[in-house]
C-alpha cells in the first residue's frame, strides 16, 4: 500500500491502475487514503479496525472535507473501541507479551526485551500512550545504538498491542526511526589487548569472561552462559539455544582457556551465574564495563570489538578465512553452494587456528614487563 502526502495536485495526477484498484494512504493522517480503480474513479477511504469505509468521491468531495470527515470517523471508532475493549495498563501488557514471546524466542532475547520494555515507565494504559510519550522517553536514552534497539523493540510491542486491540493504533506508526550508527570497525591493537587482559584480572567473573572472549572470539552471551557440561577436554560444545544462528557450535580451546576456567568456581553448573540468581547467565555488563574502563583508559571500545579483533589477528596469523568463519560460527565465506554441499567440519583446522591464537596471546602477555603487577593502566596515544 503506497504512502504519499495527499494534496490536490497529487490527487489530480494519480494514474488509474491497469487492473483492479490501488490504495494510496496519507502520510499525515494514518488510516486515511484514496482508492483509485482501473476506470479512474477516486474514492476517499478510512480504515477503522481493519475495515475500510468509503468517505466520498473526489472531486465531488474536496480533500479538505474528506480529511475532516475521516478524522471524525476515526475519533468515533476509537471512542467505540475504548468503550468495548477493557483498558490494560502498560506493565500488565508487557507481562502478557513476554509470556507469549518466551515460547518463540531465545532466553537471552527475552531478557533483552524485558530490560528494554521495563525501562519505559508509562503511567498510562496502553490505549492512552501517545507519540509524544514515546518520543520523550526515547530522547532520554543515551547511546544511538541503544536508542535504535529500544525503538525497534517498543514498536514491535505496541504493534502487538494494536493487533489485539489494546490500543486503537500504534502510536509509533509515524515516528521517525533514530539514525542507525555506522557499522563499527574498531580493532584493538596488541598493546590494548594486553592492557585489557591485565586489568580484567581485577574484575572477577566479568574479567574471566573478557579474557575468554579475547582467547576464543566467541560472543559474550555464549561465554556468559557457559555450563560445566558444555566443556570437554579440548573443546566446548555450545547448544543451539545459546547460538545466534540456532545451530550447535563446536569450538576448540587451548591451555589458556582451560587455565582461565580453573580460576572460576561454577555455581550449580554455571560458570558465571550470579550468586543471587543461580541458574541464570551473567548479565551485569554495564557496571562492570565501566569498572574496566576506569582501569584501562583506551579510545572508546565495546566487548563485541574483541570478536572483530580475534578475526583480524587470525588473518595476521595466516588462518584461512573459511576456518576463521567456522571458529566464529559464521556462515561459510565460500557461499551458498558450499554451505549446502561442503559438510566437512574443519575441526582439525579450527583447533590449529585456536592454538595459533593461544600462542599469540600468550606471547603478548609474557612479553609485557608489568604482567606480574596487580593493576594495569594503559593510556592510549
Amino acid at each position: 500500500m503506497p504512502k504519499v502526502s495527499l494534496t490536490d495536485l497529487v490527487l489530480q495526477n494519480l494514474k488509474a491502475p491497469l487492473g483492479g484498484r490501488t490504495e494510496y494512504w496519507d502520510a499525515s493522517l494514518p488510516s486515511f487514503g484514496v482508492r483509485v480503480t482501473k476506470n479512474g474513479t477516486k474514492t476517499f477511504v478510512v480504515l477503522i479496525h481493519r475495515n475500510r469505509k468509503a468517505v466520498g468521491r473526489y472531486p465531488a468531495m474536496s480533500l479538505k472535507q474528506a480529511r475532516s470527515e475521516a478524522k471524525r470517523l476515526l475519533f468515533s471508532g476509537q471512542a467505540e473501541a475504548a468503550s468495548s475493549v477493557p483498558a490494560i495498563r502498560y506493565p500488565d501488557a508487557v507481562e502478557r507479551y513476554l509470556d507469549i514471546k518466551r515460547e518463540e524466542l531465545r532466553a537471552s532475547t527475552i531478557r533483552d526485551y524485558e530490560r528494554i520494555l521495563r525501562r519505559f515507565t508509562f503511567s498510562t494504559t496502553v490505549d492512552e500512550i501517545r507519540p509524544f510519550h514515546v518520543a520523550d522517553a526515547l530522547d532520554g536514552i543515551k547511546g544511538q545504538q541503544d536508542k535504535c534497539t529500544s525503538f525497534a523493540v517498543l514498536k514491535g510491542f505496541l504493534g502487538w498491542c494494536w493487533q489485539r486491540e489494546y490500543c486503537p493504533s500504534n502510536p509509533m506508526q509515524n515516528l521517525k526511526k533514530p539514525k542507525v550508527p555506522l557499522a563499527r570497525d574498531r580493532v584493538l591493537d596488541d598493546d590494548e589487548l594486553v592492557a585489557i587482559w591485565q586489568a580484567s584480572k581485577e574484575l572477577g567473573k566479568f574479567g574471566a569472561i573478557v579474557r575468554l572472549v579475547i582467547l576464543t572470539g566467541q560472543r559474550r552471551e555464549q561465554i556468559a552462559s557457559l555450563q560445566t557440561n558444555w566443556v570437554h577436554d579440548d573443546h566446548i560444545v555450545f547448544p543451539p539455544t545459546i547460538m545466534k544462528n540456532k545451530r550447535e557450535h563446536w569450538c576448540p580451546i587451548g591451555s589458556l582457556v582451560k587455565f582461565t576456567l580453573l580460576e572460576v568456581i561454577p555455581v550449580d553448573q554455571y560458570y558465571f551465574s550470579p550468586v543471587t540468581a543461580v541458574g541464570r547467565s551473567f548479565s551485569a555488563w554495564s557496571k562492570n564495563k565501566k569498572k574496566l574502563d576506569a582501569l584501562v583508559q583506551l579510545e572508546p571500545w565495546q566487548l563485541r570489538d574483541l570478536r572483530r579483533t580475534w578475526a583480524t589477528n587470525a588473518s595476521r596469523l595466516d588462518v584461512p578465512p573459511h576456518v576463521t568463519s567456522r571458529v566464529l560460527s559464521h556462515t561459510s565465506p565460500e557461499g551458498g553452494l558450499m554451505n549446502v554441499y561442503n559438510r566437512h567440519k574443519y575441526r582439525r583446522e579450527m583447533s590449529e587456528a585456536m592454538q595459533k591464537m593461544n600462542e599469540h596471546i600468550l606471547s603478548l602477555i609474557a612479553d609485557d614487563p608489568t604482567s606480574s603487577g596487580s593493576t594495569w593502566t594503559y593510556v592510549h596515544g
